[in-house]
């Protein structure tokens, strides 16, 4: 393995460590005071300088990550709520409650706008962020030469007379690298076909964010969820600085590749940056959250197999409503990492160069 400039051994490396966690490990923790009180958390280190804390209580979400010490991810002025096993009332009641953090699960029934059809409400971002882990593993083990940390567990959505989906994920990282892997198996176990709208909000936050950061996208297809913010698609890839009242902005990206696509934001005043790799044959959109609303000042990169409207305008105004079978299986795959240095960034954004000068939007 490759280890703060060096190359090691496992032989080698534990010549200087007697306990490998000194290095790299996984901890399960509650919480025990707030609004929070309960909550089940996995943190998990793992030796680049990359941290993050997932939450068992929550559909193993990630809570939050730093690099270096410094936070990537936004926090809601809500922080963590525990225990969240209910459906909110609407989405002015949801935004009481949303934590944010470095990503949750939207979905699997719902994704935006809450709705209703067929006399069924469903809530804003859907019901599976709110369900429980079961099932979960989380520990680290050497492969070799090389130690992997990996985290499992099972979320189940489900009605007494209607869905039963089933959420498998697995979250791994490898010793020494600012790289983590995500990948999440939906079933369908139940026996009448089910809608499937599924989308990571992933919120990115101050200090990476700030007026200096620039996002940077594969070519796509971008348009916007409200008609009255069009004129603000060209200023896609820059932040605003704090304000208030401030604004919120969704844009939708449309991507025109299919197969793995790389799209992040650089801060070069810090000399970092963060990307997301997705696969848009099962993942087509990513959505873009922005807002500089001061105490609430965020961007959500959010790779998503649907539009962000809820169910209803999915179905009858888009004509893009997944459906899952009756067992039927669909594997989401997600890679988080962290760029440093002005060469690493350098090579990250002439990636976009030539592929951005056809730009839809």
């Amino acid at each position: 393995m490759f280890y703060q400039g060096r190359e090691y051994t496992k032989r080698a490396l534990m010549a200087y460590v007697g306990n490998i966690r000194q290095l790299v490990g996984v901890e399960r923790l509650r919480i025990a005071e707030g609004n929070a009180d309960g909550a089940a958390l996995i943190r998990v280190y793992n030796g680049s300088g990359m941290e993050f804390t997932l939450v068992e209580s929550r559909c193993l979400d990630m809570l939050s990550m730093t690099y270096r010490g410094m936070p990537l991810n936004f926090l809601s002025k809500n922080g963590l709520v525990f225990p969240l096993r209910y459906q909110p009332f609407d989405a002015d009641d949801t935004l009481k409650y949303l934590t944010g953090g470095m990503f949750y699960t939207c979905g699997a029934a719902n994704v935006g706008w809450e709705c209703t059809e067929d006399g069924r409400r469903l809530s804003n971002h859907g019901r599976m962020k709110a369900m429980s882990a079961t099932n979960v593993v989380a520990g680290g083990y050497w492969q070799k030469d090389d130690y992997y940390i990996e985290v499992r567990g099972e979320m189940r959505e489900t009605s007494l007379f209607a869905e039963n989906i089933a959420l498998r994920r697995t979250i791994r990282t490898d010793f020494g690298k600012p790289v983590v892997r995500i990948v999440d198996e939906i079933e369908n176990e139940g026996f009448a076909p089910q809608p499937l709208m599924y989308m990571y909000h992933m919120n990115l936050g101050f200090p990476l964010i700030d007026r200096e950061a620039r996002v940077w996208t594969r070519p796509a297809r971008i348009s916007v969820r409200d008609a009255e913010m069009e004129p603000l698609i060209p200023q896609y890839r820059s932040m605003d600085a704090p304000e208030h009242p401030g604004r919120e902005v969704c844009l939708m990206h449309d991507f025109l590749e299919k197969g793995e696509v790389v799209n992040g934001v650089v801060n070069r005043r810090l000399g970092l940056g963060f990307y997301i790799r997705q696969n848009t044959c099962v993942m087509p959109f990513m959505h873009q959250w922005r807002t500089n609303i001061s105490g609430t000042y965020a961007l959500g990169l959010e790779p998503a197999n649907c539009h962000c409207e809820g169910r209803v305008r999915e179905r009858e105004v888009y004509d893009t409503l997944q459906t899952l079978p009756p067992f039927g299986k669909v594997t989401v795959e997600l890679e988080l990492g962290i760029l440093e240095g002005e060469e690493e960034l350098d090579r990250f954004e002439r990636s976009f160069a030539a592929s951005n000068l056809g730009e839809e939007t």
